[in-house]
């Protein structure tokens, strides 16, 4: 036992304080402002980090935002999936408004859009 609880005490002394000096975890949007972050997504045209970027503003229930990156992948012809509108719709629940992120995937199916 003793055996154990030394090579434990020797790890902590050698990895813990390096760990203790490194910089604080950075966002993998890396702090950019949402405009930064739209921009950089119409750039790349990658419906899973257009799908990363409304669940991460649906979560918030910033859903202004989700339906401007749902506008922007139709700008940039990239085709949204179930994913997306899954985002869409968390993002009216968490506001209360489920039948708005109803009527946004019902719009888009009678403008002639696939889910």
């Amino acid at each position: 036992m003793s055996a154990s609880w030394g090579a434990w005490s020797a790890i902590r002394t050698a990895v813990l304080p390096s760990l203790r000096s490194r910089p604080p975890f950075r966002s993998l949007s890396g702090g950019m402002s949402f405009s930064q972050e739209l921009e950089h997504a119409m750039k790349r045209k990658n419906v899973k980090y257009f799908n990363w970027l409304i669940a991460k503003y649906a979560e918030a229930a910033a859903v202004h935002r989700c339906n401007r990156l749902l506008q922007a992948m139709a700008e940039v012809q990239v085709k949204p999936n179930e994913h997306s509108w899954g985002g869409l719709i968390n993002g009216y629940m968490r506001m209360g408004d489920v039948e708005g992120g109803l009527r946004k995937v019902r719009e888009h199916l009678t403008g002639g859009g696939e889910l």
